[in-house]
C-alpha cells in the first residue's frame, strides 16, 4: 500500500510525481506476474467430515426426543396432551432439521456412501415415527437405540468407504 501526503493526480503538480504514481501501479500484486493456481487448502474429505458431524448432532438429540417419549407415555391426564405436544414439536423439529441435515451431507459423498447414507435417513424416519407412537422401556438409552435402529453399523460403514 502506498500512501502520498500530496496529490500526485492533481493538475497542478509537477512531472515529477508521475514517476510516483506509475512507480506504485508498476510495483502492485495484481500486475505481478502470475504463478501456478493454487487449490485452496480443505481437509481431506471434507464431506466425510460434514456427515459425520451431522451424524453426532443427531446423537445429541436422541437422548432428549428419548425423554420426551418417557415422559409423554408416563403422563397421565391434562399433562399427557401437553407431553404429546412437546414430543410431536420435538420430533418435527428432528425430522424438519436434523434429518435435512444428514440428507445434504450425504449428497457430497461417493456413490456407495450416498446409498448407505440414505438408508441411514429411512432409519432415522422409522425412528422418528416409532418415538411418536411406541414407548421404549426405560432400560434403552441413546445409544442402544442407535444399535437397535442399526444407526451405529450404517455410520461404521460410512466412515470404513473411502471417498
Amino acid at each position: 500500500m502506498y500512501l502520498f501526503g500530496f496529490r500526485p493526480q492533481w493538475r497542478g503538480q509537477s512531472h515529477g510525481t508521475y514517476k510516483l504514481v506509475f512507480n506504485a501501479i508498476y510495483d502492485s500484486p495484481s500486475a505481478s506476474k502470475p504463478t501456478a493456481y493454487q487449490r485452496p487448502v480443505e481437509p481431506p474429505n471434507a464431506s466425510l467430515e460434514s456427515w459425520r458431524a451431522a451424524a453426532g448432532k443427531v446423537h445429541a438429540d436422541l437422548a432428549a426426543l428419548l425423554a420426551d417419549n418417557r415422559a409423554f407415555f408416563a403422563a397421565r391426564g391434562p399433562a399427557a396432551v401437553e407431553a404429546r405436544t412437546k414430543l410431536g414439536a420435538a420430533v418435527d423439529q428432528f425430522e424438519k432439521e436434523r434429518i435435512a441435515e444428514v440428507e445434504d451431507a450425504g449428497a457430497g459423498l461417493d456413490e456407495a456412501a450416498r446409498r448407505k447414507s440414505a438408508e441411514y435417513v429411512r432409519q432415522l424416519r422409522r425412528l422418528a415415527l416409532d418415538l411418536r407412537n411406541k414407548e421404549f422401556e426405560s432400560s434403552v438409552d441413546a445409544d442402544a437405540l442407535a444399535e437397535r435402529y442399526r444407526l451405529a453399523a450404517i455410520e461404521q460403514e460410512i466412515s470404513g468407504s473411502p471417498k
